[in-house]
């Protein structure tokens, strides 16, 4: 047995895969970066609860205000040092996340950020289009799939992947192919490093995925390959 996720990225765009059964996804998130005329916005999304796990994990913040856009909520929350603003837009089924440092200029600042947005959320996942006529477009954008709290799938879109794929061949996989990177810096690599420093690019028929292990994650080096050879990743 297989886990099979249908994902539908922030373009629009709609993508597969496929995952060992074990251990089971715990999150996916999106990151998408926008750009325009004397504008450049990136956004992040995530399940329901996300603003509010970044306001108390990442940025701890508090809300201080709350307005509709699209007919729902934008809960907007200050750091605690004054510095941070998180606000995030409500979906049914997906929150999208924007952060501004810095003074924002209250309300009307932070409601002009998500107009120049529209956001179109389903199950499958939270499209972002920008508002016709402004000149914003959608620079890149990216699914992250975690696994057990422990394992990082991040998988760009199928254009982005066409220019990350190295030259040289990789390793072989069930899918496709496995480079193997080295997550330290040239000159500071251990004699010998193990699956948990290294980043993997598997590269697929349909796609590619950026994957890698936290310290904390469990099982041997074999184990671990296995498990990521076994990957498969497929844009439609």
């Amino acid at each position: 047995m297989a886990q099979t996720l249908q994902l539908r990225a922030p373009s629009g765009n709609r993508v597969r895969v496929s995952l060992p059964d074990s251990p089971t996804v715990s999150a996916i998130g999106t990151h998408s970066r926008f750009f325009g005329p004397n504008f450049s916005q990136a956004i992040q999304t995530g399940g329901r609860g996300y603003h509010a796990e970044v306001c108390e994990l990442v940025v701890p913040a508090t809300v201080k205000d709350r307005f509709l856009y699209q007919g729902r909520e934008v809960a907007v929350a200050v750091s605690d040092d004054g510095h941070d603003t998180v606000a995030g837009w409500i979906g049914p089924h997906h929150e999208a996340v924007i952060f501004f440092t810095g003074p924002v200029g209250g309300r009307a600042a932070i409601l002009k950020a998500f107009e120049y947005f529209v956001f179109d959320d389903a199950p499958e996942g939270l499209k972002i289009q920008p508002v016709r006529l402004t000149g914003v477009e959608l620079e890149s954008d990216s699914i992250c799939v975690l696994v057990d709290r422990n394992r990082r799938v991040v998988i760009p879109s199928l254009e982005s992947a066409r220019t990350m794929v190295p030259s040289q061949r990789g390793a072989q996989a069930q899918h496709g192919e496995v480079w193997r990177i080295s997550k330290h810096p040239e000159g500071l690599a251990k004699d010998r490093e193990g699956v948990r420093d290294s980043l993997f690019l598997l590269g697929t028929q349909r796609g590619l995925a950026e994957v890698s292990f936290e310290e904390s994650v469990t099982g041997d080096d074999d184990a671990l390959l296995s498990w990521l050879e076994a990957l498969d990743v497929s844009w439609e």
